[in-house]
């Protein structure tokens, strides 16, 4: 059997796109309609037969043209609108390779409908259209600017990252996109990349009937990549005709804008952090480290590798390593802010390390709180001001800042996940059993919602269906801390002991508060205290959690409890 090559399959996708297939179909349909009266009528009238004949001609000769036509042309609300050829062949690529799976589909329709807002709109990844295919940081990165750019515009709803780029890679139908999205508009497009020349596509559909609003090709040196991105803002909101004040159209150029080489340093290094590895972030702190080291002053890589080095160092094994990754994340957060008093991400990088690695919980509040003033949209830092509100025992408001990212990313398992977490927390269990299966239905490998379902089950006295649900994450340590809980309260002490001395010696560095947790559970305070000590020498993230971790409920009344909280400066 043969099988269509690639330059076939962009031939056959070039011609759904513009419409070709659909004109044909149509036409054939209608064409035939009319013949078909027509051999009623023409012998009731006594009209000639061979007007029939004529009849037939002329609709298969108009095949051909109306092909051309739907070939050369589109139709959009201006009227007949001439295809760039040179363009639409780049352009093709942001429309190919992307459909909504019926599962994230289904997930999104348990989620509280929204009707969308005429001005709201979702950046799909830009597809790399580069000759060797090695340029997807730098197509995604560009994507990321401009939903960025696009979010900081007065009265635009834009959907987040996640959600749009949830639809990368697969084969999209727009108004699927608009359902999932809640959003009227899609802004898709393609990037060429040979050495310091770009061709940038971009268009504009609308999600009802699918009209092309405005394309536009940028045939550009990758020095005025920030002004490509500040043209495709302004036409946006041109199209849409949102009405904005002077000064109000945010532009790339508000920043410090970096050289080429930095630039593809930093795009690099966001790519690599947002895989989520312990090997990415390996590779985002080299990234992000060279664009600081190239320029400086260049605020956002600072940022950017404050977050890198932090995560990295927590997946050492090495006490040593541990810290000083830690140290170093600290100081690239105080330099990132240092370089930019305005950068609404140095503050929230600043304000993630203050409450996990200084305890300084006031500072990250006030960190976070400066970082949304100066950008009220972002999802990752409401999400980390929700986890630094249920750290300081404010779970009620910590529950509300983590709905917020829900609202332009409801296709982000992690946003679902994170809110599931404290209601749990908050005794809101169904509720959050609820919310934690969104999260899967999104992201069935998630690791953690698994956790936090067999907490519940655990806390409605199931414990064997807390066993099955803490099975299902692939995590060791998190899974043994599971098990050795959900064991105890079976009556398996064996087996329960086993888990946790497999635990121990396998991971006694790193996740000294999971040991801790699991003490505490089994009823074994002095263990539970002598291992919370050993992760705040160890500066252990999960310590964020003393107020409202239910597995600690049992040291609540305990002296040493609130010994704790003062060491970490938490409130009591």
């Amino acid at each position: 059997m043969a099988y269509p090559t690639a330059r076939m399959r962009d031939f056959i996708a070039e011609l759904k796109r513009r419409k070709v297939i659909r004109v044909a179909i149509v036409y054939l349909a209608v064409g035939w309609v009319i013949l078909q009266v027509a051999s009623l009528i023409i012998p009731v009238f006594n009209i000639p037969a061979w007007t029939l004949r004529l009849m037939v001609l002329i609709v298969a000769l108009g095949f051909p043209l109306a092909l051309v036509l739907a070939w050369a042309y589109e139709l959009t609300p201006t009227g007949l609108v001439r295809e760039s050829e040179l363009a639409r062949a780049d352009e093709t690529a942001g429309t190919t390779d992307r459909r909504l799976s019926a599962e994230t589909h289904a997930a999104v329709s348990r989620t509280v409908p929204m009707q969308a807002l005429s001005a709201s709109i979702a950046v799909l990844p830009f597809a790399d259209m580069s000759q060797s295919r090695d340029q997807e940081f730098f197509s995604d990165g560009l994507s990321e600017e401009l939903i960025n750019l696009l979010a900081k515009v007065p009265g635009l709803h834009v959907a987040g990252r996640t959600s749009s780029f949830s639809f990368k890679g697969k084969d999209t139908i727009i108004t699927d996109v608009g359902k999932a999205l809640n959003v009227a508009h899609v802004l898709e497009g393609s990037v060429r990349k040979h050495g310091d020349h770009l061709r940038i596509t971009a268009q504009l559909i609308s999600v009802v009937d699918d009209f092309h609003l405005w394309s536009e090709t940028y045939d550009r040196q990758l020095t005025d990549i920030f002004e490509v991105q500040d043209e495709i803002a302004s036409a946006v909101v041109d199209v849409l005709k949102l009405k904005l004040l002077p000064g109000q159209l945010p532009s790339s150029s508000q920043r410090h804008t970096p050289g080429p080489d930095a630039y593809t340093q930093f795009l690099l290094g966001r790519h690599y952090l947002n895989r989520g590895t312990p090997d990415g972030f390996v590779h985002a702190v080299e990234a992000y480290g060279q664009a600081a080291k190239l320029e400086p002053e260049f605020a956002k890589a600072h940022a950017g590798l404050a977050l890198a080095q932090y995560a990295a160092a927590g997946y050492s094994d090495d006490e040593a390593t541990i810290v000083q990754g830690q140290r170093l994340a600290m100081d690239a957060a105080e330099q990132a802010v240092e370089h930019d008093p305005d950068l609404a991400d140095a503050y929230a990088a600043r304000g993630y390390l203050r409450g996990c690695y200084s305890w300084d919980w006031e500072g990250a509040q006030s960190d976070f709180i400066r970082a949304l003033a100066l950008n009220p949209t972002d999802e990752t830092t409401y999400e980390r001001y929700g986890r630094l509100l249920a750290a300081l025992g404010k779970l009620p408001e910590a529950i509300a800042a983590a709905r917020k990212p829900i609202e332009s990313d409801p296709l982000s398992a992690r946003a679902w996940y994170v809110l599931g977490r404290f209601q749990a927390a908050h005794g809101e269990l169904e509720a959050a059993r609820l919310t934690l299966n969104r999260a899967l239905a999104l992201a069935p490998e998630h690791a953690y919602a698994p956790l936090d379902l067999g907490l519940i089950s655990l806390l409605e006295n199931n414990p064997v269906g807390a066993l099955a649900e803490f099975t299902r994450t692939p995590i060791e340590p998190f899974r043994l801390t599971g098990v050795v809980m959900a064991e105890c309260d079976l009556g398996h002490a064996a087996s329960s002991q086993q888990a946790l001395d497999l635990l121990i010696a396998k991971h006694a560095q790193g996740y000294a508060y999971q040991i801790a947790e699991a003490y505490a559970w089994r009823g074994e305070p002095d263990n539970a205290f002598i291992w919370l000590d050993r992760a705040c020498a160890q500066r252990d993230a999960g310590l964020q959690r003393l107020k409202y971790d239910p597995t600690l409920r049992s040291l609540h009344g305990d002296a040493r409890y609130s010994a704790l909280l003062r060491k970490v400066g938490l409130p009591i």
